[in-house]
């Protein structure tokens, strides 16, 4: 009976260590567990990439480090940190999450040829300030195997070589996509011969972009076309590494007027605006963004399917596009006549008409569903309607009202009008005397009334 005590009271003893402790002990990964770079030459650099992952549901702090012969030569930088600029020594990743980070190895100029085994761990490391026992550190490891071989591989290989057309004034961009394949930085030599027709009209050199070993990048080339004279022409690139020549090949391009290749654009969004409801009218709406370096006239030309049938063709208003990334709507009005499944399939077709050049973007296609309007939405209609029309009629009546009273007021003449009127009428009178006139005077009345006085006589006219 007693042993039966202790082996209980043990179970539940590891239980309860079990309940503490896994929850804290899990949630740690990493990858690759190994990782081997062969034909290392002193005084390079190598990089390599680790994933660390978090399982647990909150974010983790974990601590990176290096044992081991040849772990001096190890630093840790997180993957936005492309100039190893801040070395790291812990990360914190957010629950259920991962990150990459960037393993720098940095051979040194005295380090003698042989295998070098050091190791990466990766432990998770409890929050400042948190004590107890009730915190498990879980730590992982990557082997990592260092072949030094002293031997220096200086190459490389051109993967592609593109251009295209250009506008006379612009600089052409000649792109050399190289990737270094050797062991040690690699820094290309491209020259460039512009040919047009049998000679050469000029020639471009450019060996400034330097490539850690298995790296790859766009080396951009470029040519200033500036008084060239219009046509086309042909780029012969020459790659060397260390003087010797590994790759020659040509692209053509043509040299245009300005505007001709810069009349570019593209459709943004294509919507509709509008309740999808049998009897309305929505606006389709085809947003047009002008890229190019010249205003440019656009319209939205398309058709139009119901049920998979083809309706009819439609055309948008043409409407002006200013140069460089603006941005108009181009609208078409559409009227929904039938239930069913509505398709629009259009383009803009815009020019630049100073120079006479047109394009048209790409086909987008837009589809929707009309439908019958339910009985509480015709209820609300018709509701709606009924307001309308009683305040149109309310209004219409009180203007009348208000005109008729308008009338009547103005019919009656009130005692300013009379008096107004009374001041129209006038008396002149002119007094003579001796054959000649002494006064004269007028006065406001309501009989105008004339006369002379002569030799003391009056005379009424």
């Amino acid at each position: 009976m007693t042993t039966l005590c202790r082996k209980t009271t043990t179970l539940l003893f590891l239980t309860l260590l079990l309940i503490i402790f896994i929850p804290n002990a899990c949630g740690i990964g990493l990858s690759p567990q190994e990782m081997t770079l062969r034909n290392l030459a002193r005084g390079q650099e190598y990089e390599r990439k680790i994933v660390v992952y978090n399982t647990k549901n909150y974010t983790e702090n974990f601590s990176l480090w290096a044992e081991g012969v040849g772990s001096e030569w190890i630093t840790f930088y997180t993957e936005e940190d492309t100039n190893h600029t801040t070395p790291l020594n812990t990360i914190a990743i957010p629950g259920k999450s991962h990150s990459f980070v960037t393993v720098l190895f940095r051979i040194p100029d005295n380090a003698t040829n042989g295998i070098y085994n050091p190791q990466i761990f990766v432990q998770t490391a409890p929050p400042e300030g948190e004590g107890g026992g009730q915190t498990v550190s879980l730590m992982l490891s990557t082997k990592v195997t260092l072949v030094v071989t002293g031997e220096q591989n200086l190459t490389g290989t051109v993967l592609s070589l593109t251009t295209e057309d250009v506008e006379r004034g612009e600089l052409l961009h000649i792109i050399v996509e190289f990737v270094n394949t050797g062991n040690v930085d690699a820094t290309p030599e491209i020259t460039v011969n512009i040919i047009k027709g049998k000679g050469v009209v000029d020639t471009v050199t450019f060996a400034e972009t330097r490539l850690k070993p298995k790296t790859r990048k766009l080396i951009p080339v470029k040519w200033d076309t500036s008084g060239r004279e219009l046509g086309n022409y042909t780029a012969q690139v020459n790659v060397s590494l260390g003087g010797n020549l590994i790759y020659t090949g040509e692209v053509q391009f043509a040299l245009k007027p300005f505007g001709v290749v810069s009349t570019r654009g593209n459709i943004t969004k294509l919507s509709y605006e509008g309740e999808l409801i049998v009897g309305n009218t929505i606006k389709i709406i085809a947003y047009f963004k002008n890229m190019g370096k010249a205003a440019v006239s656009a319209k939205f030309i398309g058709e139009l399917y119901h049920d998979g049938k083809f309706i009819r063709n439609f055309e948008s208003n043409e409407v002006l596009v200013e140069r460089q990334y603006h941005e108009e709507p181009l609208t078409i009005y559409l009227p929904l006549e039938e239930i069913g499944r509505y398709e629009i399939k259009g383009y803009v077709f815009y020019e630049n008409k100073d120079i006479g050049v047109s394009r048209q973007t790409e086909v987008l296609t837009l589809s929707f569903e009309a439908r019958s309007a339910t009985p509480v939405e015709l209820l609300t209609g018709a509701v709606a309607g009924i307001i309308i029309l009683t305040t149109v009629m309310y209004y219409t009546i009180r203007q009348k009202k208000l005109f008729f009273k308008g009338e009547k007021a103005a019919a009656k003449p009130t005692g300013e009008s009379l008096r107004q009127r009374r001041s129209e009428m006038t008396v002149e009178v002119t007094v003579v005397k001796n054959g000649r006139e002494t006064a004269a005077s007028t006065k406001t009345g309501l009989l105008s009334i004339r006369g002379r006085k002569k030799n003391s006589e009056t005379k009424d006219r």
